[in-house]
């Protein structure tokens, strides 16, 4: 929910997510009504800043400096309320409450009745249910009673931000903990974690595995040991539901589990699958029985010693990679073999079908575009690649209209261009600059040049760092800065294998 000392958030939605949530009978009511605040560090520490500001400006209304002369087109509106002020402080009356008036008006009100008031009324801000803001009024008998409401003020709107932060609270003592995170198939929910409660996903893919594993130090995914001894010859499908099925079966246990509160426990018979909090519990329940059962197939206890599972932590899957096992939080990536993978040069007209007609000897195909006349194409029998490479290969003297490379070749080929692009690019930008230069100062440039040869262009520059290619086209973005990891990058960037083999 919106709160007055939370940032406007603003998010999107995708039309098939919305379909499917309301098909599994989600309560978005529930969501927008009764949902849990949050913010990022950087948008707490920004909202403390406008808030001490806040304060600092209400203390400093009176002054000569800070004082905002009174619109013509107001005056009546501040001089109505002075009088009911007035007539307030006559009364028996313990409160007034003034309407709704938009923020700039509150403010010349906090000033106008301070001025005219001074140390008889305190005034506070309060927001409705309705989310109307209005002023309150309260008298003051005197000084002592006066600081003493302002000090209660402060604490309530403290209270109200402490509030207004949320969950990102808890997710920051959960990280603070350096406790261990279990999940299943969890990439993208700590993707969004990171971005909703910590600050945004780097754009570096190292950099994002750095940060994850220095947010979350130890983190456990369900869905990679399923597929690790000695589980991965015992359980035929890793999907949730179907996991906890198999692990409810001999040779494994399911500990038994009892909610401490009834009111908000799942039943496990109770079937409410994509809800979270119950897939959460499915998740528990699967861990806590591998666990055991790794510590020891006879026992269906898990004692808590994480000296168990230390080998299977910080490994976390990635959809769609069928050649990548995992992302290993703990190092460099399995760098796999990338043999059977082919980059394929074709007229614009082709299509999939045309693409899988070329290789249909050789057994299905995973198409990836590149451009609209180029894709990489991956074998789904990887014995049949050197058969594969040794034919279509050799199109070239056999006048055909497209043009297959190995992997390799095509790496060894794209390094040399990229080469070639980065000496064009720095001469043009040298060109440029120069251009751009007054003609006196350009001139004395060049002439500086000729009479140091040891400036010439030869010098060696901070290398470049080069987007990847993206089934839209090539796309080259320049920076000065290479981190340790692009300086190793593997296919695992460039190829994406699907895992929906026909």
């Amino acid at each position: 929910p919106h709160s007055r000392h939370a940032a406007d958030f603003r998010f999107l939605c995708q039309s098939s997510c919305i379909d499917f949530l309301a098909s599994q009978g989600f309560d978005f009511n529930k969501l927008f009504r009764d949902g849990i605040p949050y913010m990022t560090k950087d948008e707490e520490m920004y909202l403390r800043e406008q808030m001490e500001e806040k304060n600092k400006l209400r203390q400093a209304t009176t002054k000569a400096d800070n004082y905002i002369t009174v619109p013509d087109n107001d005056k009546d509106y501040i001089d109505q309320i002075c009088k009911k002020v007035d007539k307030f402080l006559d009364s028996d009356d313990t409160e007034l409450v003034l309407d709704r008036c938009n923020s700039f008006l509150r403010r010349l009100l906090y000033q106008e009745l301070e001025t005219r008031f001074k140390n008889k009324l305190f005034i506070e801000s309060k927001t409705l249910e309705n989310k109307n803001i209005v002023l309150v009024i309260q008298k003051a008998l005197n000084n002592e009673e006066l600081l003493t409401k302002e000090q209660q003020r402060k604490e309530r709107e403290q209270q109200e931000f402490n509030e207004s932060i949320g969950l990102s609270r808890l997710l920051q003592y959960i990280s603070a903990s350096a406790k261990l995170i279990v999940g299943h198939n969890m990439l993208l929910d700590l993707m969004h974690i990171i971005k909703q409660f910590f600050g945004p996903l780097p754009e570096s893919y190292q950099d994002f595995k750095d940060l994850l594993h220095e947010i979350f130090p130890k983190i456990l995914d369900t869905k990679v040991l399923s597929y690790r001894d000695p589980f991965k010859d015992k359980i035929s499908s890793n999907v949730l539901g179907h996991l906890l099925a198999s692990l409810s079966e001999e040779p494994f246990t399911i500990p038994a589990i009892e909610p401490e509160s009834e009111e908000y426990g799942y039943k496990i018979n109770e079937i409410k699958e994509h809800e979270a909090a119950y897939d959460a519990v499915m998740t528990a329940k699967c861990f806590l029985s591998m666990a055991s059962y790794i510590q020891s197939p006879e026992s269906d206890i898990w004692t808590g010693d994480f000296k168990y599972i230390d080998n299977y932590t910080n490994s976390i899957f990635v959809m769609r990679l069928q050649d990548v096992p995992y992302m290993n939080l703990n190092g460099h990536d399995v760098i796999p073999s990338r043999d059977h993978v082919f980059h394929v040069s074709f007229p614009e007209k082709w299509k999939n079908s045309d693409i899988a007609q070329l290789f249909s000897a050789y057994g299905n195909v995973q198409v990836f575009w590149l451009t609209k006349t180029s894709a990489m194409v991956a074998l789904h029998r990887k014995e049949n690649a050197l058969p594969a490479m040794k034919a279509l290969t050799k199109q070239e003297t056999n006048g055909n209209n497209y043009k297959v490379l190995s992997y390799m070749q095509y790496r060894s080929t794209k390094k040399e261009l990229d080469h070639k692009t980065i000496i064009e690019m720095q001469k043009a930008e040298s060109k440029m600059n120069i251009d751009m230069l007054p003609k006196n100062e350009a001139a004395m440039r060049v002439s500086r040049k000729r009479r140091l040869p040891s400036e010439s262009t030869d010098t060696k520059e901070e290398p470049l760092k080069y987007s990847q290619i993206d089934k839209h086209g090539p796309s080259v973005k320049v920076s000065r800065k290479t981190s340790k990891s692009e300086s190793k990058k593997s296919a695992s960037g460039v190829f994406e294998v699907s895992d929906d083999w026909d």
